[in-house]
């Protein structure tokens, strides 16, 4: 029996498939949170990496350009876990950039990983994204001749929430707001994007696919276009990727943080389909289609009744 915790995850899931790929009956979102959740629990079991690593089971599509040190933008799809461990094992020299959450919770099994790897490999550490020199310290790690590796799609940034530098990209269906970092450390350093995409292949092996690289930004073109053009480039390619195989996207758990909603649209949303009424001292919403009634608190209703008769 589903209990309330998975159901909260599973509203929230299908609210942002309905948003982003409209396309998608809601009478098949189910079985497509069921497949997502399958795909998440195979991300968090460790064991399962060991020995993808111990057997060398992954494959890359086309080799990354080791000849200069830059930004590999990767996403929160596949096995996007086992990517940088996987790149150290290949004598890549890599810094990650994680959240503060994830350098607590995952810092002891990467140094696991990355102790277990033995002799032929690239160096290896780690960087936290909300510290407020992190882009000083990741242009210093290129200066050394390490990659970074960032999720871009977990939007986290450097210093204080205010500080961040934001941008409204186009992404499927809607619009959601990301953070500039990948595209302003490359930009600073001058070094090359190179888009890697983890994904599960055929038997559910990791495979990691090396999107087309992205050049540094040329002496006469403008700071503000080019990044803009960069992370709208990002992120078409991650909504190309999440088109084609949608539920190995772990993005669907928490997106609608970053959705762009203009609450005007949102009450004209609503009102659309439901109204608030009151009958003697009780509350209710009216689904106009159904004709079905909810109850509602005073207070809620008073609101609603507020915006409606403006």
């Amino acid at each position: 029996m589903i209990d309330d915790n998975q159901l909260r995850a599973f509203a929230f899931f299908s609210a942002n498939v309905q948003k982003l790929i409209p396309e998608i009956p809601y009478e098949r979102h189910g079985e497509l949170f069921e497949e997502a959740v399958h795909f998440a629990r195979l991300v968090a079991d460790d064991q399962l990496h060991t020995q993808w690593l111990e057997a060398e089971a992954c494959t890359l599509g086309s080799p990354v350009d080791c000849t200069r040190p830059g930004v590999i933008a990767t996403y929160h799809t596949g096995q996007y876990r086992l990517l940088p461990m996987w790149l150290v094992q290949q004598g890549i020299s890599l810094t990650l950039v994680v959240s503060a959450d994830v350098m607590k919770s995952q810092r002891e099994t990467y140094d696991t990983w990355y102790r277990s790897l033995g002799a032929q490999k690239g160096d290896f550490t780690m960087l936290v994204a909300e510290d407020p020199l992190v882009i000083r310290k990741m242009i210093r790690a290129l200066y050394e001749g390490h990659f970074l590796l960032v999720y871009v799609d977990g939007n986290m940034g450097s210093g204080s929430a205010g500080s961040r530098s934001e941008l409204i990209v186009d992404f499927l269906a809607h619009k959601i707001r990301v953070r500039t970092g990948v595209a302003d450390v490359a930009r600073l350093a001058g070094v090359p994007i190179y888009p890697i995409c983890a994904l599960f292949g055929r038997a559910q092996r990791p495979r990691f696919d090396v999107l087309p690289h992205i050049d540094p930004i040329g002496p006469s073109e403008d700071r503000t276009a080019w990044i803009t053009a960069t992370m709208q480039l990002i992120y078409r390619r991650l909504a190309d990727v999440v088109r084609n195989d949608p539920m190995q996207w772990e993005g669907w758990f928490y997106v609608h943080g970053d959705m762009v909603n203009e609450e005007t649209v949102q009450i004209n949303e609503l009102f659309r389909f439901y109204l608030p009424f009151r009958l003697r001292e009780h509350y209710f919403l009216l689904h106009k289609d159904s004709y079905r009634a909810y109850r509602l608190p005073a207070q809620l209703y008073e609101r609603l009744r507020q915006i409606v008769l403006k």
